[in-house]
């Protein structure tokens, strides 16, 4: 579920990168009403700058990179962690399958000594026990975006 909030998050905020076609509007319909007054008032009209008109402010261009930014690497730690956690689930279910399988008690020691041994190597503990604080950190980045 988090995943989905952050992935709205990400499209809306993406519209950012292109500028608002309302105020594009707004802009164009001010620049030809101040060369209509200038027209009634016996004055040169001034050209209107199509190009300003369509360039994004920079410092909005700026903030827009820094909420996508903090936004995708919440996504992307958030898909991480659920990676790893799906992981984890799956090395259970088949430890679970290698200690209750069939054979003799000295094959079945074995089998479980070499998964714990595995479990050891790769450090899965402090995997596991790491994963809810991965997902605090994403949690505290959302805030901040917010």
């Amino acid at each position: 579920m988090f995943l989905s909030v952050l992935a709205a998050f990400v499209v809306v905020t993406a519209q950012q990168f292109k500028p608002d076609a309302a105020d594009i509007s707004n802009k164009l319909l001010v620049a030809m009403y101040k060369n209509q007054l200038a027209y009634m008032q016996n004055r040169s009209p001034d050209t209107i700058d199509t190009d300003a008109l369509f360039q994004q402010d920079t410092a909005a261009r700026h903030e827009a990179v820094v909420y996508n930014s903090l936004l995708y690497a919440d996504l992307a730690l958030s898909v991480v962690v659920s990676m790893i956690a799906l992981f984890a689930k799956l090395w259970v279910i088949n430890y679970d399958h290698q200690v209750n399988s069939s054979g003799s008690p000295y094959k079945r020691a074995m089998r479980r000594q070499e998964a714990y041994s595995g479990v050891l190597a790769w450090r899965m503990k402090e995997i596991i026990n790491s994963l809810p604080f991965l997902l605090l950190i994403a949690v505290f980045m959302l805030g901040v975006f917010i």
